[in-house]
């Protein structure tokens, strides 16, 4: 594929649909043309269902999709399934520790699935997605979410805060 080969959806002459391969990727075609796609969620979170970035496999942005609701169903559940494959997300219910060591810090927590214990970058910070969310990103690439930092107990909120930049 060009790099300069991209899907327009500005002028959109044909629809986009998109497809899951036989073996789990996530396949784009415009008329004659198809690409293998990796998708992105771009911010804020608080809109998933808003602004996708579908990617080329060297990380190019080929496409943007600014609403799923314009893609047509098969599109919209291929698409849904596969970042809800990528985009799995802890919730956090409270933080009951986090140490610091000499370039990262580790936290345990209580999830909805049960205590966790995952490592951060000391430099890494946890992301205000609005007033009381948090998101916190390990090396991983795992996504920890305090959705209401206001109703943890004391010591999360302490804990939470204290890094929150």
């Amino acid at each position: 594929m060009d790099t300069k080969d991209h899907i327009s959806l500005t002028t959109v002459p044909q629809p986009i649909e998109l497809r899951r391969s036989a073996a789990g990727t996530l396949c784009a075609q415009q008329g004659t043309k198809t690409w293998v796609v990796q998708a992105k969620r771009c911010f804020p979170w608080s809109r998933a269902d808003k602004h996708i970035s579908l990617r080329d496999p060297n990380g190019e942005e080929i496409a943007l999709l600014c609403d799923l609701s314009l893609l047509d169903p098969e599109s919209k559940a291929a698409l849904e399934q596969t970042l809800g494959e990528m985009d799995f997300v802890f919730d956090v219910e409270q933080i009951i520790r986090v140490e610091e060591e000499i370039e990262i810090r580790v936290w345990t927590v209580k999830t909805a699935q049960g205590i966790r214990s995952f490592q951060t970058a000391r430099d890494a910070w946890p992301r205000c997605l609005h007033p009381g969310e948090h998101l916190i990103r390990d090396v991983a690439g795992d996504l920890y979410r305090i959705s209401a930092a206001t109703q943890v107990d004391r010591a999360s909120r302490q804990y939470l805060f204290a890094f929150v930049e």
